[in-house]
């Protein structure tokens, strides 16, 4: 059995950069009040005019609302023009779209489908000649904790391609037209590129395609990420659960040191990419990966009931990162980690900025390096069968739904004790590491 050996110092300053990403990134989110609305279906048009250097883009939205809600709040950016806005075929005049958000007044009815015919200045969205759509640029109308399915349709020039979530659906319409289709979607991606600009390869596991796209020319390092993806799937498949779509696309994305795993979608940016082959740097592919089956399998909720969300989506991703190495090296490496989480707590968060509770919600670095020692506190408690068990419960009855702390903790607590809950509910209430888990770790 091997060890994972881990450089501090490397591991630190990525440790580093990934959290000031993280914190930059959910920083973006505006809460608005939402009143349950839902939103049924998105079905976008989007054509790239190279000519006007802009994105033109129809976007029919078929929204649920109750008779109470009069008015709808979208997050939408600033930069967008709006051509047209139309409800049921019925030009709407009284709205405002100003602080990245679309306010629609007096809305009677409570099935509505929406028209926004609008363009996006292409260069606010152009990075090393690709164009990179994502929910936190808001480049469409949307609201946080809601899924819907989603049709897209891309039309580009002839030299240009395109990359999105959900499944590739075979067009009979011309050449350069992209058509996919996603019965539950939450996060708007679409990726275009020239043709030439990724290199491109498919493995198969069972029914799923994954689908590489790399611009890197590094053939070693592209096979080991690839690798680390594909061995991940397989250890998921196992111990979570099957994966329940066909297809999962892996890109690579310029000028970026984030990644971010959507649904059938994971968007690794090139700084990543390139820290891979360091030693102990190829976290963050296996971390992402899980994140398809708990975050974008499930997904947790961001603005409605967001109690302890970093923790049940955040930490226990993580922790399950911690499985999948004590699965691939065995458990002196589990470990390896636990004592690792120990260390670096003591040396490098306790007393700064980042030495927070995990009840206070913020991506901080005790969300991943105190929360998964206090998932192996509850595993170590409840036994390893039921804790696999809790984990398959937690995906398999949820998936394609947002849950909240309350669904998560009635299913765990299917396979535990209210004194287990309890204990665990206090340590995230405050700071530091539990010393009955440095005592586990460490006896």
């Amino acid at each position: 059995m091997r060890t994972v050996m881990v450089k501090p110092k490397i591991m630190r300053k990525l440790i580093q950069l990934l959290f000031l990403t993280l914190i930059i990134f959910f920083s973006c989110s505006k809460k608005i009040e939402i009143k349950k609305l839902d939103i049924i279906k998105y079905e976008i048009n989007l054509s790239l005019d190279t000519l006007k250097k802009s994105l033109i883009i129809e976007s029919k939205i078929i929204i649920n609302k109750p008779d109470s809600l009069k008015a709808i709040t979208f997050l939408f950016s600033d930069l967008a023009i709006i051509e047209s806005l139309k409800q049921n075929n019925q030009e709407i005049k009284k709205y405002s779209h100003k602080n990245d958000t679309l306010r629609i007044d007096s809305i009677s009815d409570n099935k509505i489908v929406l028209y926004v015919n609008y363009t996006l200045p292409l260069d606010s969205f152009e990075n090393n000649g690709n164009i990179t759509l994502t929910r936190p640029m808001r480049w469409c109308p949307f609201i946080y904790d809601d899924i819907s399915s989603l049709s897209t349709t891309i039309k580009l020039p002839d030299d240009y391609i395109a990359f999105s979530s959900g499944k590739r659906l075979e067009s009979e319409l011309k050449a350069n037209i992209y058509q996919t289709s996603n019965e539950i979607n939450a996060g708007l991606p679409i990726i275009i590129s020239k043709k030439d600009y990724y290199h491109n390869s498919t493995k198969h596991i069972g029914n799923l395609n994954i689908n590489f796209h790399f611009h890197t020319n590094d053939s070693i390092l592209v096979k080991s990420i690839i690798n680390e993806c594909v061995k991940t799937v397989d250890f998921c498949n196992e111990y979570i659960g099957d994966y329940n779509k066909e297809q999962l696309t892996f890109i690579e994305f310029p000028n970026a040191f984030y990644c971010q795993s959507l649904e059938t979608f994971l968007l690794a940016g090139d700084g990543f990419v390139k820290y891979f082959k360091y030693p102990g740097m190829g976290f963050w592919v296996s971390h992402e990966t899980i994140h398809q089956w708990i975050g974008s399998g499930y997904f947790v909720t961001i603005h409605k009931d967001n109690n302890l969300r970093w923790f049940i989506e955040e930490s226990l991703t993580e922790y399950i990162r911690y499985q999948f190495i004590e699965e691939q090296y065995g458990k002196d490496s589990l470990q390896g980690q636990l004592e690792w989480a120990i260390d670096t707590y003591y040396k490098e968060i306790e007393g700064s900025e980042q030495d927070i509770t995990i009840a206070q919600n913020e991506p901080k670095r005790v969300v991943y390096v105190i929360g998964p020692l206090i998932y192996h506190w509850i595993r170590i408690q409840i036994g390893d069968k039921k804790w696999q068990q809790f984990i398959r419960k937690l995906y398999s009855e949820n998936y394609g739904t947002i849950i909240n702390y309350q669904i998560f903790k009635e299913t765990l607590f299917k396979y535990t004790n209210e004194k287990t809950i309890k204990k665990y509910e206090k340590w995230v209430q405050n700071k530091g590491i539990p010393n009955e888990i440095e005592k586990m770790v460490r006896p």
